[in-house]
């Protein structure tokens, strides 16, 4: 039997991780699992009505984000945990802000004796306006809001996120840093390399 991999997608908000996810999981044919999407269809998201009154007190907002993505992440890593102990390779993604977040992850895949590839993603050319039309473009069409919608919320998420090439947690053999204004194309063949690698 193959050993399972899970490919790990992380990253800041708006950095291109369900895009990158998604098409690796269609090229792949490995099942895809977004913290975003786990958090929507247990717990709901707010419209874009709702997520704008939350965030009038921003406070108050980065507590109940914080809250809602601490039970996302319970849900994915159980995931995680369920598809590994089955032996199936998956593919997430979530921002894992916090090196005890990657800390956890790569518990679960040592203990499941699972392949890691762990794929961060970022945006080199990062300005207000580019955020700003990655999160129209995310947003288009849609009723609800999955992420960050303000630049407040995406400054705060930003501003206590511990890279994971820098917080030591996995080895750098394990690592890909992909710089997503690239074309989709290229992203995806570049984390296929990798992977394959």
């Amino acid at each position: 039997m193959n050993q399972p991999m899970l490919i790990a997608i992380a990253g800041p908000p708006l950095a291109g991780k369900t895009t990158l996810g998604k098409n690796l999981a269609a090229t792949l044919g490995i099942h895809y699992c977004d913290s975003d999407e786990l958090r929507a269809a247990a717990f709901g998201v707010p419209t874009h009505e709702e997520y704008a009154k939350r965030w009038k007190n921003p406070t108050e907002a980065a507590l109940i984000t914080r809250k809602d993505m601490t039970l996302a992440y319970r849900l994915l890593h159980e995931t995680v945990n369920l598809s590994l102990e089955a032996d199936r390779s998956l593919i997430i993604s979530a921002t894992y802000a916090s090196k005890s977040s990657q800390e956890f992850l790569l518990e679960l895949v040592r203990t499941q004796e699972a392949r890691l590839r762990f794929i961060i993603c970022r945006v080199e050319q990062e300005t207000d306006e580019e955020l700003k039309r990655r999160m129209r473009q995310r947003d288009e069409g849609k009723k609800f809001v999955y992420g960050t919608q303000t630049l407040i919320d995406y400054y705060h998420v930003k501003g206590r996120f511990e890279w994971p090439h820098k917080t030591g947690v996995f080895s750098p053999d394990d690592l890909l840093i992909i710089d997503t204004s690239q074309s989709v194309e290229r992203c995806v063949n570049l984390s296929l390399n990798f992977i394959h690698g």
